[in-house]
């Protein structure tokens, strides 16, 4: 499969300071609708790929990384270009296609109440990671804006992120679902993923031995760098809480519609929006949270006059997971986000 110790993002959360040997031109940050392929025929050679292949793999992937490198070499063969003589070279190049390509058919943009996106950033995913429950993001691709976001860089110091591109893979021979981000920095962006096998740390010691793999055969061109599971976990684990919220049946935020295709003289085909469009997620909790933490909030006497309980406080948030459906029937896994527990918020109006 492409993708193994892909540049920039050294398969999870360390950027490297080396440039894909083709770069995305990703200017300005912070502006998704401005990145796209430096390469001339790549969308309508992918497009042509998915129309003749789909159905071939999950209907939760836009397209897999390898029909994405195929799409590239066909362009670069069209074009009357040379293809590149390392098999690395072109993983970068393919999974920022497959990723720009799921995003760039609803070319939605997901913008988090600023509690909200905090609390979720601070609640830790511990366990098993819910594999499945990643099918049901709200699109192919997302881009979740990611304010304050930083990312540690293998020769030192950090980055900011500005946001983050979301798609899955499908890798066939293992049949195994891959969560794939795009990091919106100022370098670049950088591509990285966590195979859904397990823990997070399951999925990065995968990545590790993926990436050795890929070095012995010639696929990667750089050794794991010291340090990487811990850099990729600081800046994966947010993530995931983020995209997981998005996931849940009881998230706070009006889940958009599915891309319809249009019937055309070639058949089923799907157009993109003119612009990127703004979603909101949180609003609701994000009021609440604000509530219940506001300093000026006070007590409410007791009966006697003597004492007063503490004003509405917030104990930790967590993730929470259970099985629905009948016991002797067909069931399915589901993951909530429990938010931060308003404490003593029974007299505060607008809470329940």
């Amino acid at each position: 499969m492409l993708g193994v110790g892909a540049e920039p993002l050294n398969g999870c959360g360390t950027l490297s300071s080396t440039e894909s040997a083709w770069p995305t031109d990703a200017s300005p940050p912070s502006d998704p609708g401005n990145l796209r392929p430096r390469h001339p025929g790549a969308w309508r050679a992918l497009d042509n790929l998915r129309a003749e292949r789909v159905g071939t793999w999950p209907v939760y992937v836009y397209a897999p990384l390898d029909l994405a490198g195929v799409a590239l070499a066909t362009a670069q063969r069209t074009a009357g270009r040379p293809l590149p003589s390392h098999t690395w070279e072109i993983i970068a190049p393919a999974q920022e296609l497959a990723g720009l390509a799921a995003w760039r058919v609803t070319q939605q943009v997901f913008r988090f109440d600023p509690d909200l996106y905090q609390a979720l950033l601070e609640t830790p995913i511990a366990g098993i990671l819910p594999g499945e429950h990643f099918r049901r993001l709200p699109a192919w691709g997302i881009y979740v804006e990611t304010p304050g976001l930083c990312a540690p860089l293998v020769r030192g110091g950090e980055t900011p992120v500005h946001g983050t591109f979301a798609w899955l893979d499908w890798r066939a021979d293992r049949r195994e679902d891959i969560l794939t981000l795009g990091l919106d920095t100022d370098l670049q962006l950088a591509v990285g993923y966590v195979p859904l096998v397990g823990s997070l740390d399951e999925g990065l010691a995968q990545v590790e031995a993926d990436w050795r793999e890929g070095l012995a055969a010639g696929v990667a061109d750089s050794a794991v760098p010291d340090g990487f599971a811990a850099a990729a976990r600081s800046v994966y684990g947010r993530l995931l809480s983020l995209l997981l919220y998005l996931c849940a049946d009881d998230a706070d935020y009006q889940r958009p519609p599915w891309p319809a295709p249009q019937r055309t003289k070639k058949g089923l085909r799907l157009f993109p929006p003119d612009q990127p469009s703004i979603w909101t997620v949180g609003e609701r909790i994000g009021a609440v949270l604000r509530h219940a933490t506001d300093p000026r909030e006070p007590g409410t006497a007791a009966a006697d006059g003597h004492r007063s309980s503490p004003r509405a406080h917030v104990r930790a948030a967590h993730w929470h997971s259970f099985w629905r459906g009948a016991r002797d029937g067909e069931r399915e896994r589901v993951v909530q986000w429990l938010p931060p527990i308003l404490v003593g918020a029974d007299g505060v109006t607008g809470l329940r």
